[in-house]
């Protein structure tokens, strides 16, 4: 069942969000969409991502690569910290 409580609960933190979705029992696809609504109502930043004929577990090879990449750029683009490199004073 879809929580209302979850969503209000989610939608008020600070953080931006990467949201994939596939024809999955355990996480139903309105639900995904549902939750990128919301989100995007509040002005979150959001990335979605859909994989047709996917499961909960993806089964083709290149899915998980891609879903990973797209993970990982999401992080370095949104999460990462900011860099903390001291720069030479200049003479």
């Amino acid at each position: 069942m879809y929580s209302q409580l979850a969503l209000t609960r989610i939608t008020r933190t600070r953080s931006e969000f990467s949201v994939g979705t596939s024809t999955d029992v355990n996480v139903p696809y309105i639900h995904s969409v549902k939750l990128v609504d919301e989100l995007l109502k509040k002005r979150k930043t959001v990335e979605f991502m859909m994989y047709p004929g996917e499961f909960h577990y993806f089964q083709r090879e290149y899915v998980p690569r891609d879903a990973w990449r797209r993970v990982e750029s999401f992080f370095d683009t949104h999460l990462r910290a900011p860099s903390t490199t001291a720069t030479a004073p200049r003479e």
